[in-house]
């Protein structure tokens, strides 16, 4: 069976009404509720069902965010936040996150840097090229 054959097994599509429906059936990168919705997988396992894995491996994106998702996981989009590499925290408390770090950027570049800095260090470890940017804001 190929992968789209699988796509229109019932297995699959009651997953991804499952999971559309834990989401609100709104894209959880953009918030549209517009746009055709996908469901997309952080990540795949060999010989694994696309209904097989838990609900956390799962995202709702829309058709052009999903697009997007894709194309930095292939290294053609480099300005969109790869999804699977902070998917261990829910994508509205990294929107929750992001509004407040916007908003110390404006109101406090000092605090701002200081956080940038947390974040760099539990998610990248060992780039510097995010450390270099974090020193020129101090």
């Amino acid at each position: 069976m190929t992968y789209s054959e699988k796509l229109k097994d019932p297995r699959w599509q009651k997953k991804r009404l499952e999971i559309l429906g834990r989401d609100n059936f709104t894209c959880k990168s953009c918030g549209s509720q517009e746009n055709t919705l996908h469901v997309h997988h952080f990540t795949y396992q060999k010989g694994k069902e696309p209904w097989d894995y838990p609900d956390t491996n799962f995202i709702t994106l829309c058709e052009f965010c999903h697009a997007d998702e894709e194309r930095f996981i292939k290294g053609e989009n480099h300005s969109f936040i790869k999804l699977s590499r902070v998917h261990f925290f829910s994508v509205s408390r990294l929107f929750y996150w992001a509004k407040a770090i916007t908003f110390l950027f404006y109101q406090d570049k000092k605090t701002f840097a200081s956080i940038i800095k947390l974040i760099n260090k539990s998610l990248t470890k060992n780039d510097d090229k995010y450390m270099d940017f974090c020193d020129k804001l101090d």
